[in-house]
């Protein structure tokens, strides 16, 4: 051995084994943070910027995995609510720190043309539901003492002025409530209220 080599017990085979085990695990490395930006730029588009701050990292979980998995599965021979693109509406027109308060239904409505992605909302086209009926008899009772108010069904104008309108549970199957309760939606709403409660 020469005076400037230094002594290396691991023979040739073993350091060639390490630097692949060091290069995989680089590569390990680089693949996570990838997913992690895909799975930030993924969230950022459903929630928006400030939810999106607080809740990428749900995504990453295999809960998530596992409802997207579902509902990817339901909705090829059912048909579910809401529509795909309104399933975060509540997330899309309240923002993390414009919400005043919250009101939570337990899931979309079952029928045809209802659900919009926001508790208790229907378009204005549709017959009112029995339960935003009962929200607007309340508010005109305890509000308004009785006074008539100026209903509308379509409560959009509510979130965009900070009344987050949340679903539990943010998918039903069409004419089944509740049958997508258990699925992993409650574990992420209560993600979103434990951040609210905190914010």
């Amino acid at each position: 051995m020469e005076e400037n080599e230094e002594f290396n017990p691991l023979s040739k085979l073993e350091l060639e084994e390490q630097e692949a085990a060091e290069l995989k695990e680089k590569e390990r490395l680089e693949f996570e943070e990838l997913k992690s930006d895909i799975e930030k730029s993924i969230c950022y588009k459903l929630l928006g910027e400030s939810w999106s701050n607080k809740l990428f990292q749900e995504f990453s979980k295999p809960y998530i995995y596992e409802l997207s998995k579902f509902i990817q599965e339901e909705r090829k021979t059912k048909t579910i609510f809401p529509a795909g693109e309104n399933v975060f509406k509540a997330y899309e027109l309240t923002p993390l720190n414009k919400v005043l308060c919250v009101i939570c239904g337990l899931d979309p409505y079952i029928n045809d043309k209802q659900a919009t992605g926001l508790s208790f909302s229907v378009p204005e086209t549709e017959k009112t539901p029995p339960s935003l009926l009962k929200i607007q008899k309340a508010i005109e009772e305890d509000c308004y003492n009785g006074l008539k108010l100026n209903k509308q069904n379509d409560l959009t104008y509510l979130a965009q002025q900070g009344v987050m309108l949340l679903n539990s549970v943010l998918t039903v199957e069409k004419g089944k409530s509740g049958s997508h309760v258990g699925k992993g939606w409650e574990e992420f709403t209560g993600k979103t209220l434990e951040i609210l409660a905190n914010n």
